[in-house]
């Protein structure tokens, strides 16, 4: 899925998270974080536990599914796609 597409969903959704109503923010900004503060605030292309701050694991956007392209849901739909 391109990023424009990716990223309009976020902003539909106000980059808050459906299922907890947390606010999110996108990796690439706590990648940059990382780059600017490394020893406070570690990062991990892969989220290996020990080596990513652990805001990056509550905070990070991401994408689900409403309902599961399994189940018949579109896969690439963007109104069957939620900030998570």
């Amino acid at each position: 899925m391109p990023i424009a597409a990716k990223l309009a969903v976020h902003r539909r959704d106000s980059w808050t998270c459906r299922y907890c109503r947390a606010r999110t923010i996108a990796p690439p900004v706590l990648r940059f974080l990382s780059e600017i503060y490394p020893d406070v605030f570690p990062y991990h292309p892969n989220w290996k536990a020990g080596q990513v701050h652990p805001a990056c694991l509550l905070v990070s956007a991401s994408l689900d599914h409403v309902d599961p392209g399994g189940r018949g849901g579109s896969w690439l739909d963007e109104e069957n796609l939620v900030t998570a």
